[in-house]
């Protein structure tokens, strides 16, 4: 019973949230409208008004989208004592800023936010009356019209007081956010706190291999700010938005495909974590910070300007590892463990190279195909392939078997562990041939071989990045024997 009033309840705040995203995003045009910067025409209707003697607010008139408070008791009953949302501006009939705002308040705002937000105004022409009085006291009001109150649904927090600019559109981000935290709190106490996340830690079928790591105020600085080394891509989201339910599975699967790239994409449940949406001025939803590679600090965060589709993503992250990043260094393969870790799942591609013994190619020789191998890894970033090298003629003796290394050193091959075969690079070991041989893969023009048996890996110690040291020939008189020449 509580399974299925819960999921009601979760269906309730995704309506209403949706409501909430039009206010998110509404286009420049629109706030260009609702913009008072330019407001000719609202000054000449209310000063025709003021000039008529007209109160700019009417309490008799019961389709008006405003609601005229004039006394205290009258503040208290309808505003202090609902749970309603309320925009409150406080006026004077007298005052021309109050008189230029009077229309685009009533006839914009009052009627964007009818039924979704209620809209006050309270009277302060009269500076004798006790009800002005008590007003400027309560809320600190130091004689400049219009002032702007917004009060929330729980009235037991003080209200806040808007210090923008007279524009609409900034009105209605304010109000927006008082929506946001008013459906937070409530699901948070009808379903319990964790129950908000149920959809944004949701993953869709098929996202086991979602690399996104989950950020808040107690890791954001250890993790992204403290990171020298990679670059972070981080998505400021609510679990009510559209939009960003729409981007979720693909910034999961981008993760997956950047993994190992240099680009670590993080999510931060905004409606939560409000301290890191503000300091990083989220005003709407999804809105995605790049903090690039090397030191980093708060200021370092720059907008990302990328489509929203795993390509674009993946493109958008690869060029900024370009511009300042660190360029990926292949790992040596040592153990069983980073075989299944870089080679396993659902379409993967791996790419085993075989290097000379150090012995025949010294350090120099060894760094120079490393080169190589990873220019040919960033041509091919954003694909299925991950890259691996190994020492040959030595401790993977098994492994070479099975990938029929039996032509010398270096030697490529491409493997899938999933579909259990390989295939072998013949050609030149260079940049232009290995990555014909890759593209012909991915083309599906390469042929392929079964194993003979699941690829093993033998535990080895990591190279030093130093040449070895010759080996020391023992004297025959060691080996054979003191007396051997008498023989």
């Amino acid at each position: 019973m509580f399974w299925k009033r819960s999921r009601s309840v979760s269906r309730s705040v995704q309506r209403v949230g949706a409501i909430v995203l039009l206010f998110c995003v509404l286009p420049a045009w629109r706030s260009s409208l609702l913009s008072t910067s330019t407001p000719l025409a609202f000054v000449s209707a209310s000063e025709s008004a003021a000039a008529n003697n007209s109160p700019l607010y009417d309490d008799n008139d019961n389709s008006s989208p405003v609601q005229l408070i004039t006394s205290q008791s009258q503040f208290e009953e309808q505003i202090l004592q609902t749970e309603d949302i309320w925009i409150v501006q406080f006026f004077a009939n007298w005052c021309k800023a109050s008189q230029a705002f009077a229309v685009p308040y009533k006839e914009f705002l009052g009627e964007i936010l009818k039924g979704v937000i209620r809209v006050a105004a309270v009277d302060m022409s009269d500076s004798n009356s006790e009800f002005y009085k008590s007003m400027k006291s309560q809320y600190n009001l130091k004689g400049s019209y219009p002032t702007l109150y917004i009060f929330g649904s729980d009235k037991k927090k003080p209200p806040m007081l808007y210090k923008g600019k007279n524009d609409l559109q900034e009105i209605l981000n304010e109000g927006v956010k008082a929506i946001v935290e008013t459906i937070q709190t409530r699901a948070n106490k009808l379903l319990g706190s964790q129950s908000s996340q149920n959809q944004f830690n949701a993953k869709p079928s098929g996202s086991s291999n979602d690399k996104t790591v989950k950020l808040d105020q107690s890791n954001f600085q250890s993790l992204v700010l403290n990171d020298n080394k990679n670059i972070w891509m981080v998505a400021f989201i609510a679990p009510w938005c559209g939009h960003c339910k729409a981007l979720m599975p693909d910034w999961m699967e981008a993760s997956a495909k950047l993994h190992g790239e240099g680009v670590l994409l993080g999510v931060v449940d905004a409606t939560v974590e409000t301290a890191l949406a503000s300091q990083y001025a989220v005003k709407g939803f999804p809105t995605i910070k790049i903090f690039p590679g090397g030191p980093k600090t708060s200021s370092s965060a720059i907008d990302y300007q990328g489509g929203r589709t795993v390509a674009q993503i993946v493109q958008y992250a690869l060029a900024e590892v370009d511009r300042t990043g660190i360029p990926k260094e292949i790992p040596e393969l040592t153990n069983e463990d980073m075989l299944q870790e870089h080679c396993s799942g659902a379409n993967k591609l791996c790419v085993l190279v075989a290097l000379p013994h150090i012995l025949d190619s010294g350090a120099s020789g060894r760094n120079k195909y490393r080169e190589t191998l990873a220019k040919v890894s960033k041509s091919f970033r954003g694909t299925p392939f991950e890259f691996l090298w190994f020492e040959g003629g030595n401790s993977q003796m098994e492994l070479e078997s099975v990938l029929e290394f039996t032509f010398g050193y270096p030697a490529v091959a491409a493997i899938s562990l999933e579909k259990q075969v390989f295939s072998v690079q013949r050609g030149s070991f260079n940049e232009k041939a290995i990555s014909k041989f890759l593209n012909s893969i991915i083309s599906g023009r390469q042929g392929t071989l079964p194993m003979i048996s699941p690829p093993k890996v033998v535990t080895t110690t990591p190279w030093d990045g130093l040449d070895a040291a010759p080996v020391e020939e023992e004297p025959l008189d060691d080996i054979m024997g003191e007396d051997w020449g008498e023989l």
